[in-house]
């Protein structure tokens, strides 16, 4: 009879083979399907200003606009818009008390009033943002005005999310911006925005807005 002392370490090698490739079809497998359950992000070009005098009859206090430049449509209860403001050490040649610390605050489309996050529409500054293309109230054929909450807001290319005349700054940016001497908040001023699509968890917009007058 042929030796067979050669067997067992071949069959060993042939069968840790197989595990291997079952295992890797298995992995590539379960990875392809995470894959096809993940949202795309959608593309967007957006701009945003900060001006603290608009210089417009309807609209004299400090304005935070979005503008949508073009791209996907964007549903703002997907959307997460924090900002960033780092308070400067000097204000107009004065001592700033907060100096140093960075303020953030979220405000999330997905979040209603009250709750575990104590999200309140009456402080939302983008509740009823303008809908229309060239920056004006929009009024419908009843002289209502045409616009809805954000978190039910659809996004489109061409319009624009603005806090509403007479809404300050303050529930965008999460402090008193009129309070000088604690926060130093005025032209010139840099504040960090980004604008976050949750469900694949990638940034539209991220970067340094100048405030200008």
């Amino acid at each position: 009879m042929p030796p067979t002392e050669a067997v067992s370490p071949v069959v060993g090698v042939m069968l840790m083979l197989v595990v291997t490739i079952i295992i890797a079809a298995i992995v590539s497998a379960f990875a392809g399907g995470m894959g096809e359950h993940t949202e795309q992000a959608p593309v967007a070009t957006i701009d945003v200003k900060i001006i603290m005098n608009p210089g417009m009859a309807w609209a004299s206090d400090p304005l935070m606009n979005f503008k949508h430049l073009g791209g996907d449509s964007l549903k703002t209860h997907d959307l997460q818009i924090i900002t960033y403001y780092t308070v400067p050490t000097h204000y107009l040649g004065k001592d700033v008390n907060n100096a140093g610390k960075t303020i953030k605050h979220t405000i999330d489309g997905s979040l209603t009033s009250g709750g575990a996050n104590s999200w309140d529409n009456s402080l939302d500054p983008f509740n009823e943002p303008q809908v229309n293309n060239d920056g004006l109230p929009s009024l419908n054929e009843m002289g209502v005005d045409n616009r809805e909450d954000f978190g039910n807001y659809l996004w489109r290319p061409g319009r624009m999310m603005q806090n509403w005349p007479s809404r300050d700054l303050d529930p965008l940016l999460g402090f008193d911006i009129d309070d000088k001497d604690k926060y130093g908040f005025g032209e010139g001023a840099i504040v960090h925005v980004t604008i976050v699509h949750k469900p694949s968890g990638k940034f539209i917009f991220d970067k340094d807005v100048e405030v200008v007058w």
